[in-house]
């Protein structure tokens, strides 16, 4: 469990940044990061799309990703555990299985929910029509990124290789060297049912394209329903994406609603919005944000932009520190 710990820690390094890196192409070439606002970028941004994608898979542990990998011997180690004497490690074991189990299931929801409302369906405002690609360098980080991402769940052995000494260490060489061959030999054994896996898929696309190769595509928009054009109005928003989740989890995400009803005979307005506050973050994070901002606002005056002032800080300081050190001799 410790080696399946350190190996998702060192893939969480990869795909995590894979994430950063599309969420902040996004934002430079949007300047937003209300995802309602988004959609469609895949269109404008392909290359970006493609490789947060590859950040998506391998952070809910998709085969052929790391995640998956590291996932494995975590849920392994939990199985190991559970079968060891004790009703106290017993029960730690199934309530490990059971977060692991529901982190995952979540991350499953929340990026799949992400990459849906940001680069498919149809632009939802002028802000994606007028996004474009990032630049080359941006571009080859997350290829590099997306590349290891995929490394670590076909070739898991050679990096388990990495974080196998700082494991060592951390158990103290107690029965390492056993479980380490173990490990390495189930790795070896993953790693080559992977490779036949992807030769099957791949031959698979190959018979169906040149099956295909001769016959006319014919595509329509999603939920077009006889309309010439699809609306961004009939897509699913981030919000009715995670409604039926929300729900469950009131107590903790509020929800903020406007409205105003179509008034008259002929209404010519109305108005719905609706949203998910954040309780956790709206009453313990603002309070606590309030609190450090009267804090170190009372030392806003320190700050008086005088060179005399700071000079005097200086010395003022540099004598305090003299007469510390005095004091402890």
């Amino acid at each position: 469990m410790f080696a399946g710990a350190f190996l998702h820690v060192l893939f969480h390094s990869f795909f995590k940044e894979l994430l950063f890196f599309g969420a902040g192409a996004v934002y430079q070439n949007t300047h937003t990061r209300n995802i309602e606002e988004l959609g469609g970028l895949s269109k404008k941004m392909k290359a970006t799309a493609y490789l947060f994608f590859c950040g998506a898979l391998a952070i809910t542990a998709m085969p052929f990703f790391g995640g998956f990998i590291s996932e494995f011997l975590i849920y392994a180690g939990i199985i190991t555990g559970a079968k060891t004497n004790g009703p106290v490690l017993f029960t730690a074991a199934i309530m490990s299985a059971g977060a692991v189990s529901l982190t995952g299931g979540l991350a499953i929801i929340a990026f799949t929910r992400l990459y849906s409302v940001i680069f498919s369906g149809t632009a939802r405002s002028q802000i994606t029509e007028a996004a474009s690609e990032t630049n080359v360098l941006s571009l080859a980080a997350m290829y590099f990124l997306a590349f290891m991402c995929l490394a670590g769940g076909v070739l898991p052995q050679y990096f388990f290789k990495a974080v196998s000494a700082p494991v060592s260490y951390l158990l103290n060489g107690a029965h390492t060297a056993d479980a380490f061959a173990v490990i390495h030999g189930l790795l070896k054994s993953i790693s080559l049912i992977l490779a036949l896996g992807a030769c099957i898929i791949a031959a698979v696309y190959l018979a169906r394209k040149i099956t295909l190769r001769n016959k006319k595509d014919e595509s329509s928009e999603t939920w077009g329903c006889g309309y010439q054009k699809g609306s961004a109005r009939v897509q699913y928003t981030a919000d009715s994406f995670s409604e039926p989740l929300s729900a469950v989890s009131r107590a903790i995400t509020g929800k903020d609603e406007e409205l105003e009803k179509p008034k008259g005979i002929l209404p010519k307005k109305a108005f719905y919005k609706s949203g998910l506050s954040d309780v956790i973050e709206s009453f313990f994070a603002a309070c606590i944000n309030r609190f450090t901002g009267r804090f170190f606002g009372s030392f806003a005056n320190v700050q008086s932009g005088n060179m005399q002032h700071y000079i005097l800080y200086g010395l003022i300081f540099l004598l305090a520190a003299f007469i510390y050190a005095m004091a402890v001799k």
